[in-house]
């Protein structure tokens, strides 16, 4: 009989340290949001107005695109101070197309057009040289990814969008880069405008 309870209280205890925490791991907690604008767009229970404009899209290879969209949006309870942001989706081209939505802030964006604009510069300085892969690339902080490599003289440009799913949209034109530089630069103005509305 000791045997028997032993073995059962063996059991328990493997239960105990075994399962239970794996169940944990299925119940879902709520995602904490990286941006501002993403945070300020998921709450519930609160009247939301959202004015928003369609910039454009960015062409890639293989069916690729990058689709921008500013987003101002604001509580009519508290008052009218915006949060304002951008909601980038891309589309990964090819057989295992993926879609990734991505959101920056308005403080983060202008960190962006920064950085483009320093990359076509450089770009532009690096077409008559010869580069061993060489990556140069801007991150957000929910996972938006803008840059190019080259290797050689071979210039390849990319966006892309990462999380639980990752989406990449390839450049082979320095156009593409400036193109998506120019949605954001229209994008800025237009949210910069609509601070006073």
């Amino acid at each position: 009989m000791k045997k028997q309870s032993s073995i059962f209280g063996l059991c328990v205890i493997i239960f105990l340290f075994v399962l239970i925490p794996s169940a944990s791991l299925l119940i879902a907690e709520p995602k904490e949001h990286a941006t501002k604008i993403e945070t300020f767009l998921s709450k519930v229970d609160t009247l939301i107005i959202n004015e928003s404009v369609d910039l454009g899209m960015v062409e890639g290879t293989y069916g690729a695109n990058v689709e921008i969209k500013a987003i101002a949006s604001y509580e009519p309870a508290i008052g009218s101070q915006k949060v304002s942001g951008f909601h980038i989706t891309v589309l990964g081209g090819g057989r295992n197309e993926q879609r990734k939505t991505v959101y920056v802030d308005m403080d983060e964006i202008e960190n962006v057009s920064k950085a483009l604009e320093y990359m076509i510069s450089l770009s532009e300085k690096w077409k008559a040289v010869r580069r061993i892969n060489t990556e140069v690339a801007f991150t957000t902080k929910d996972s938006f990814r803008v840059g190019f490599s080259q290797n050689g003289y071979a210039w390849k440009g990319f966006a892309s969008g990462s999380g639980d799913v990752e989406a990449v949209c390839n450049f082979n034109s320095l156009e593409n880069l400036k193109t998506l530089k120019s949605l954001i630069d229209t994008g800025l103005e237009w949210l910069k405008g609509s601070e006073g509305r």
